[in-house]
Protein backbone atom coordinates (compact mmCIF):
# COMPACT_ATOMS: atom_id res chain seq x y z
CA UNK A 1 0.00 0.00 0.00
CA UNK A 2 1.53 3.34 -1.23
CA UNK A 3 2.13 5.80 1.75
CA UNK A 4 1.17 9.34 2.24
CA UNK A 5 4.45 10.09 1.70
CA UNK A 6 4.93 8.85 -1.67
CA UNK A 7 1.48 10.08 -2.66
CA UNK A 8 2.63 13.70 -1.44
CA UNK A 9 5.29 13.10 -3.84
CA UNK A 10 3.29 11.77 -6.45
CA UNK A 11 0.45 14.16 -6.37
CA UNK A 12 3.22 16.96 -6.38
CA UNK A 13 5.54 15.80 -9.64
CA UNK A 14 1.79 15.45 -10.90
CA UNK A 15 1.39 19.17 -10.62
CA UNK A 16 4.99 19.63 -12.16
CA UNK A 17 6.01 21.41 -9.02
CA UNK A 18 9.50 21.06 -6.89
CA UNK A 19 9.42 20.81 -3.37
CA UNK A 20 10.68 24.71 -3.17
CA UNK A 21 7.76 26.06 -5.28
CA UNK A 22 5.06 23.83 -2.72
CA UNK A 23 6.56 24.87 -0.13
CA UNK A 24 6.76 28.75 -0.90
CA UNK A 25 3.03 28.31 -2.25
CA UNK A 26 2.91 26.83 1.64
CA UNK A 27 4.78 29.68 3.16
CA UNK A 28 7.15 26.46 4.93
CA UNK A 29 10.76 25.42 4.49
CA UNK A 30 11.27 23.28 1.47
CA UNK A 31 13.12 21.47 4.47
CA UNK A 32 9.75 20.77 5.48
CA UNK A 33 8.40 19.12 2.64
CA UNK A 34 11.40 16.74 2.01
CA UNK A 35 10.72 15.47 5.55
CA UNK A 36 6.99 14.57 4.58
CA UNK A 37 8.32 13.12 1.36
CA UNK A 38 10.88 11.38 3.18
CA UNK A 39 8.38 9.78 5.40
CA UNK A 40 7.34 12.23 8.25
CA UNK A 41 4.27 13.45 6.41
CA UNK A 42 2.27 12.06 9.33
CA UNK A 43 4.03 14.90 11.55
CA UNK A 44 2.04 17.64 8.85
CA UNK A 45 -0.51 19.86 10.54
CA UNK A 46 -4.21 19.68 9.93
CA UNK A 47 -3.72 23.19 7.89
CA UNK A 48 -0.84 22.60 6.50
CA UNK A 49 -2.29 19.52 5.09
CA UNK A 50 -5.39 20.89 3.96
CA UNK A 51 -3.14 23.62 2.07
CA UNK A 52 -1.05 21.03 0.28
CA UNK A 53 -4.31 19.69 -0.84
CA UNK A 54 -5.83 22.98 -2.12
CA UNK A 55 -2.31 23.81 -3.88
CA UNK A 56 -1.97 19.97 -5.31
CA UNK A 57 -5.96 20.10 -6.16
CA UNK A 58 -6.09 16.98 -4.21
CA UNK A 59 -8.98 15.80 -1.10
CA UNK A 60 -7.25 14.83 2.10
CA UNK A 61 -9.30 11.73 1.20
CA UNK A 62 -6.76 11.10 -1.49
CA UNK A 63 -3.86 12.25 0.12
CA UNK A 64 -4.34 10.45 3.83
CA UNK A 65 -6.25 6.91 1.80
CA UNK A 66 -5.23 7.14 -1.73
CA UNK A 67 -8.43 7.19 -3.33
CA UNK A 68 -11.25 10.11 -4.01
CA UNK A 69 -14.04 10.39 -1.77
CA UNK A 70 -17.28 8.89 -2.95
CA UNK A 71 -19.46 11.54 -4.39
CA UNK A 72 -23.35 12.11 -3.18
CA UNK A 73 -25.59 9.45 -4.71
CA UNK A 74 -26.92 9.71 -7.56
CA UNK A 75 -30.93 8.90 -6.98
CA UNK A 76 -31.74 8.84 -10.98
CA UNK A 77 -29.10 6.35 -11.74
CA UNK A 78 -29.66 4.28 -8.83
CA UNK A 79 -33.62 4.29 -9.64
CA UNK A 80 -32.63 3.24 -13.50
CA UNK A 81 -29.74 0.70 -12.04
CA UNK A 82 -32.88 -0.97 -10.04
CA UNK A 83 -35.10 -0.69 -13.00
CA UNK A 84 -32.83 -2.57 -14.99
CA UNK A 85 -31.93 -5.49 -12.74
CA UNK A 86 -35.41 -6.32 -11.46
CA UNK A 87 -35.74 -8.22 -14.03
CA UNK A 88 -33.21 -11.05 -12.47
CA UNK A 89 -33.93 -10.08 -9.26
CA UNK A 90 -36.23 -13.03 -8.84
CA UNK A 91 -33.49 -15.49 -9.25
CA UNK A 92 -30.83 -14.09 -7.25
CA UNK A 93 -29.90 -14.05 -3.22
CA UNK A 94 -29.70 -10.60 -1.60
CA UNK A 95 -25.89 -10.82 -1.97
CA UNK A 96 -25.98 -11.10 -5.69
CA UNK A 97 -28.51 -8.59 -6.19
CA UNK A 98 -26.55 -6.28 -3.67
CA UNK A 99 -23.37 -6.49 -6.10
CA UNK A 100 -25.42 -6.22 -9.37
CA UNK A 101 -27.30 -3.38 -8.56
CA UNK A 102 -23.63 -1.79 -7.55
CA UNK A 103 -22.22 -2.86 -10.75
CA UNK A 104 -24.78 -1.23 -12.77
CA UNK A 105 -25.47 2.06 -10.58
CA UNK A 106 -21.72 2.20 -11.03
CA UNK A 107 -22.13 1.88 -15.25
CA UNK A 108 -25.03 4.47 -15.23
CA UNK A 109 -23.85 6.94 -12.92
CA UNK A 110 -20.54 6.94 -15.13
CA UNK A 111 -23.29 7.45 -17.88
CA UNK A 112 -23.03 4.50 -20.00
CA UNK A 113 -25.52 3.50 -21.76
CA UNK A 114 -26.59 -0.42 -19.98
CA UNK A 115 -28.82 -2.45 -22.03
CA UNK A 116 -31.06 -5.06 -20.08
CA UNK A 117 -29.13 -7.83 -21.99
CA UNK A 118 -26.21 -6.77 -20.79
CA UNK A 119 -27.80 -7.11 -17.01
CA UNK A 120 -28.38 -10.19 -17.80
CA UNK A 121 -24.76 -11.10 -18.86
CA UNK A 122 -23.42 -9.40 -15.98
CA UNK A 123 -25.94 -11.39 -13.30
CA UNK A 124 -24.93 -14.97 -15.16
CA UNK A 125 -21.30 -13.74 -14.18
CA UNK A 126 -22.03 -13.23 -10.58
CA UNK A 127 -24.25 -16.72 -9.88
Amino acid sequence: MQEISERLRQFREQNSMSQSELSRALNISRGGVNRWEKGDAHKMSLDIAIGVCDVLGVSLEELARGHAPVGALDVAALGKAMTLVSAVFKRMDDSDRANLVSMVYQLVAEGNDVPPSLVTQMASLIR
